[in-house]
C-alpha cells in the first residue's frame, strides 16, 4: 500500500469523522450558539467623537478603538491581500473548509505541534464576535456551527466587512480603518499594495508584527503576504 493511498484513507476517515461530531454537536451545543435574532444583529461599537463648533476634534470616547466602513470603502487589494494569508477558499467555502482544517490536522501531527491553522475568515469573526478565546475542542466545535449559520445569513462581502471592522490591529485598535489611520496616517482608499500587505499580515499575531518594536519580522510578514 503506497503512501499516497495511505494519505487519502485518513483523509477520509477524519473528514467522516469531523461530520458525525458537527451533526452530533449540533444537537448537544444547541443552546450555546448564538440564535437567529442574535447573528440578524450584529452589532459592532465605534468611536463617540466631540467637536467643537468650529469642527475641531475636542475628544474621543470608546471601549475599543474602532471606526466603522462598509465594503465598496475597502480596497480591492486589501481583500485579496487578506483572503491570500488568512483563507485561500473563501468564497468557495460555506464557513467551514474542511480540506484545509484535515490538512492543518494531518499537517500538525505529523510535526507533532501547532504548524498550521485551519480557521476561515468566517470562523475567526464567530469567535470575536460570539464566543470564548478559550482553547478547547468545545470551543472549536461551536465556532464551526457558528460559522455555517453565518455563512446562511451573510454574503460574503457582509463576512469580508464585519470581519475588517471588528478585528484586533495592535495597541487598543479594532477595525480597518483605525488601523489605515494608527499604522499610516491614511484614509483607505489611499493605502498602496505595500499597506494592505502589512494590515493583512498584522492580524495573525500583533503583538509578534508590529513595526515600531519588530521591524524585520514585520516587513517579513508583509512581504510573505
Amino acid at each position: 500500500m503506497n503512501k499516497r493511498l495511505i494519505f487519502l484513507m485518513g483523509l477520509n476517515s477524519i473528514i467522516f469523522f469531523i461530520v458525525g461530531v458537527t451533526f452530533a454537536a449540533l444537537h448537544y451545543f444547541e443552546k450555546e450558539i448564538p440564535n437567529l435574532e442574535q447573528l440578524q444583529n450584529i452589532r459592532q461599537g465605534e468611536i463617540s467623537k466631540v467637536f467643537s463648533s468650529d469642527s475641531v476634534l475636542l475628544k474621543e470616547f470608546y471601549e475599543q478603538k474602532r471606526e466603522l466602513t462598509y465594503f465598496p470603502n475597502i480596497p480591492k487589494r486589501l481583500i485579496q491581500a487578506l483572503i491570500a494569508i488568512e483563507d485561500q477558499r473563501f468564497y468557495h467555502h460555506w464557513g467551514f473548509d474542511i480540506i484545509r482544517f484535515t490538512k492543518a490536522v494531518l499537517v500538525n501531527l505529523s510535526r507533532m505541534e501547532k504548524a498550521q491553522g485551519g480557521s476561515t475568515i468566517t470562523q475567526q469573526l464567530a469567535r470575536g464576535l460570539f464566543l470564548s478565546q478559550e482553547k478547547k475542542i468545545s470551543r472549536k466545535i461551536k465556532e464551526i456551527i457558528t460559522a455555517v449559520k453565518i455563512e446562511k445569513m451573510y454574503s460574503k462581502d457582509e463576512i469580508i466587512t464585519f470581519y475588517l471592522n471588528d478585528i484586533y490591529y495592535g495597541p487598543g485598535i479594532y477595525g480597518i480603518k483605525a488601523a489605515a489611520e494608527y499604522y499610516f496616517n491614511k484614509e483607505l482608499n489611499e493605502l498602496n499594495i505595500e499597506d494592505c500587505a502589512f494590515l493583512a499580515g498584522i492580524i495573525q499575531a500583533p503583538g509578534l508584527y508590529l513595526p515600531n518594536k519588530h521591524p524585520k519580522r514585520s516587513a517579513w510578514r508583509r512581504n510573505l503576504v
